[in-house]
């Protein structure tokens, strides 16, 4: 896959068999949040491409309190051709988590104009979840497509928060590389989430801050999350 390389120079790598199930997985562009000290609140922001192309922004705000972790994302792409819109995508999402398990989702989508929402709840160990085509029960610790925090890849199962669906993920490490951020060279960890046969890059500092996405798009296209600003991190700068 020459697309995905470990290096090269002015690259900053960066949430689909289909454009939309992808973006939905990423469940990840504009967030607010509120009443939250900087302290206990991280922020990531991303321009997003299609190959060279800008086509929207994602961010996503993590908000901490105890053992409770908020997360308020919204999401914002549209591909042109010839002045035309030819795919458009608005995403928003609220996630509750606590001790590691999802505790509550409230997510809307809109794709070309066809909206669609995924509410779920978890009571005494059964997430009861609602969409628009039908209800489902689930048991255990739920996961969504948690890329914020590293420890999801240790999880076989990751909830769609786009479709409602709980997807079989295969998830790999690929040693170390070179990330470029902020027009510095740093160390960094990447791994692979393959969902539906199509492979998902994720590169992560040393301290396990996420850095950036990448994968492929319909058509052989690729996919890019390039990031603007990131939490601070333990960047370490290149050796390899």
């Amino acid at each position: 896959m020459t697309k995905l390389k470990a290096r090269q120079n002015e690259r900053t790598v960066t949430p689909a068999g289909k454009l939309a199930v992808f973006f939905g997985a990423m469940f990840l562009a504009i967030m607010t949040s509120t009443s939250v000290s900087a302290d206990t609140e991280k922020q990531w922001q991303f321009k997003v491409y299609l190959d060279d192309k800008h086509i929207g922004e994602h961010s996503y705000v993590v908000s901490d309190d105890a053992d409770t972790q908020t997360i308020r994302s919204q999401a914002n792409f549209d591909v042109k051709i010839l002045f035309v819109t030819a795919f458009s995508y608005q995403h928003e999402n609220t996630e509750i988590w606590q001790n590691g398990c999802l505790s509550e989702i409230d997510a809307s989508t809109v794709v070309n104009g066809k909206s669609s929402s995924v509410e779920g709840r978890r009571d005494k160990g059964t997430f009861s979840m609602q969409t628009n085509e039908s209800a489902t029960l689930l048991d255990g610790c739920v996961s969504t497509f948690a890329y914020w925090d590293r420890d999801f890849l240790g999880k076989t199962q990751l909830l769609n928060s786009q479709t409602g669906e709980l997807k079989p993920v295969k998830v790999s490490q690929l040693g170390q590389e070179i990330y470029t951020y902020k027009n510095i060279e740093i160390e960094a960890t990447r791994y692979e989430i393959v969902v539906d046969e199509n492979p998902i890059s994720l590169w992560y500092a040393q301290d396990g801050r996420w850095l950036g996405l990448e994968t492929l798009a319909k058509g052989g296209r690729v996919l890019r999350y390039q990031p603007v600003d990131v939490p601070d991190a333990q960047l370490v700068l290149s050796g390899i």
